[in-house]
């Protein structure tokens, strides 16, 4: 009971405090053995090694960075300029080699395309003439088969359209494996002839197929597909009169 004569009144402390007291000891006991499993802890984030080599001066283009998907032809000389040493301008010079003119929007069906299908038609004409000719046969044949294979190409061309097609590439190899054969027969037979009368240059035959490689190379840079048609159509036409007027040479020296 508290003093009266200091007016000062204690407060009795409740029972029950001890047992809180304990009871918080055991839960704090308990939160400390609480397994790490259950416990919330952010994990930790450790930085992974970069498996991206350092750039160094002396490689400042990395190894994986590669080549446009394709270039066209008037690209090649600033592509292999800028280019450093290596594999990547053997890719431009690949993708070079394998492109070609879109003729879209022509297609088959129009004019524009059976017309340039028909300029390799010279070709089994000259052919036939080179045949005929003394010594021309190995010449003639290869034209021939140039003129085959340059209808397949241009026609899977100006059938699928585009400028990447696998189907339209592969005839177009065909096609570089026939003409570099057609022009070294072509080259056997005017030294042929060359042999039988020195005096007699072929300044015809030459001029034409002179003509002809300009416009197979006009054709690389002007290549909107109407240009694409005329020069590239130059190309056979010129080619094949050449040839023919090889075989008219060639038969006046016989």
């Amino acid at each position: 009971e508290g003093s009266a004569g200091t007016g000062e009144r204690k407060t009795a402390m409740p029972k029950a405090f001890p047992s809180m007291m304990a009871a918080s000891c055991v839960l704090l006991a308990d939160a400390a053995l609480v397994p790490p499993a259950f416990a919330y802890r952010t994990p930790a984030r450790t930085a992974l090694p970069s498996k991206r080599p350092p750039r160094t001066p002396a490689s400042p283009i990395e190894p994986h960075v590669r080549s446009p998907p394709s270039l066209t032809r008037t690209s090649l000389a600033s592509a292999i300029a800028l280019a450093p040493p290596g594999s990547i301008w053997l890719d431009a010079l690949r993708d070079w080699v394998l492109s070609y003119a879109d003729p879209r929007p022509y297609t088959l069906a129009s004019w524009e395309c059976r017309l340039f299908l028909l300029t390799n038609s010279g070709y089994f004409v000259a052919g036939a003439l080179v045949g005929g000719s003394g010594g021309g046969l190995p010449f003639g044949m290869a034209l021939e088969m140039a003129g085959a294979i340059s209808i397949w190409y241009h026609y899977e061309q100006c059938g699928r359209g585009g400028t990447g097609d696998r189907a339209v590439q592969t005839a177009m190899a065909f096609d570089y494996g026939a003409a570099v054969p057609t022009l070294a027969c072509g080259l056997f037979y005017a030294i042929d002839g060359l042999e039988l009368a020195p005096d007699h240059v072929p300044y015809r035959a030459l001029s034409l197929m002179i003509l002809a490689f300009a416009a197979l190379a006009a054709g690389w840079i002007w290549d909107k597909p109407r240009q694409y048609f005329a020069l590239h159509g130059l190309w056979h036409v010129l080619g094949a009169i050449a040839a023919a007027e090889l075989a008219s040479w060639h038969a006046q020296l016989a």
